[in-house]
């Protein structure tokens, strides 16, 4: 039995070539397809590099706002501490007020019970003054009268 490749009347060293070129073009083919793979597989790295790079970027923006949120609020918070410890001073300097404002009502009720009582003692005292005077004048009208009696009584000693 000859072979296929007796039959074609090629030698066998040319189809041997033959057959090694067309497997070479088969290859060739193949790694050509693996080529544009590799290309496309490229495109795509270098597409998802680029949206990686800008997704880096989004993060860093957004990491660089919430830095700088989280510095106002802070910010935010000093001063919601500093004005809370206004407050509380104002509440406490309003209840000292409130305190001082009953103590002086208090005084002022008792000056004023003691000036009543200072009234009453001062117009006591002049009532008495005028009643010592009044005594005093009596007295001095009852040694006139006395005398007068005496000598009344007594002529010759005038």
């Amino acid at each position: 039995m000859e072979s296929e490749k007796q039959i074609s009347g090629e030698p066998e060293p040319m189809q041997a070539l033959r057959h090694n070129v067309q497997d070479l073009e088969t290859l060739l083919a193949i790694r050509e397809e693996e080529l544009e793979e590799w290309r496309a597989k490229t495109g795509t790295i270098a597409s998802l590099h680029s949206r990686i790079e800008s997704q880096l970027l989004a993060m860093e923006q957004m990491q660089q706002r919430i830095g700088e949120e989280m510095q106002q609020k802070q910010g935010a918070l000093r001063r919601e501490a500093a004005l809370e410890n206004e407050l509380i001073h104002g509440i406490e300097t309003e209840k000292a007020y409130y305190s001082l404002q009953t103590a002086v009502n208090h005084l002022s009720a008792e000056l004023k019970h003691l000036q009543d009582q200072l009234d009453e003692l001062t117009k006591a005292i002049q009532s008495a003054t005028s009643l010592k005077k009044r005594v005093a004048e009596l007295e001095s009208e009852l040694d006139i009268q006395r005398m007068e009696n005496y000598f009344l009584k007594n002529p010759e000693t005038e």
